[in-house]
């Protein structure tokens, strides 16, 4: 997708964001929120390009290569939940464990993509880019977004259900 696409795509989805802005909502919540998200506006076929899985990080192993058939995880998180350390390494090793380069964090409305790079044998976490999806401006949304928009058939999005 092009980025005017997901423009008009986020404009669209606006009052679905405005609605879940207004509920205390949870991980479950948010997930659901964000397979919406992923479908209406990057273009994601929900049967085909996105798997809702469980992911245990305590078993995680970092990998020398990453599965080209992954394109990111997305851990949802509940929309009240404060981005801590915490969750953010809990995140990177769900990550790791699926061999994902990208996670990206989401109370429903916030919205980080980090990069996860292990080539030179350790571990490196950098954030890719923050957003807010009801305050920032739609051009910036969409440019950002596109990083991580459907561009190849065959590529899945995780979205981490534990």
């Amino acid at each position: 997708m092009e980025t005017h696409e997901i423009k008009q795509a986020v404009l669209k989805f606006m009052p679905q964001l405005e609605a879940f802005k207004t509920q205390a909502s949870n991980a479950d919540d948010v997930r659901r929120l964000m397979g919406l998200f992923l479908e209406q506006v990057l273009g994601y076929d929900p049967e085909e390009e996105l798997v809702f899985q469980s992911i245990q990080p305590d078993h995680a192993q970092l990998p020398t290569q990453f599965d080209d058939n992954i394109k990111f995880l997305l851990q949802p998180l509940a929309a009240q939940a404060d981005l801590d350390q915490t969750l953010i390494d809990q995140a990177v090793g769900c990550a790791l464990a699926i061999r994902a380069q990208l996670l990206a964090l989401t109370n429903g409305t916030e919205f980080i993509l980090y990069d996860i790079d292990t080539s030179s044998g350790k571990l490196e976490v950098e954030a890719v880019f923050e957003l807010n999806l009801l305050t920032d401006a739609v051009d910036h949304i969409a440019v950002n977004l596109w990083i991580i928009g459907k561009k190849d058939c065959g590529k899945m999005v995780v979205l981490n259900t534990a």
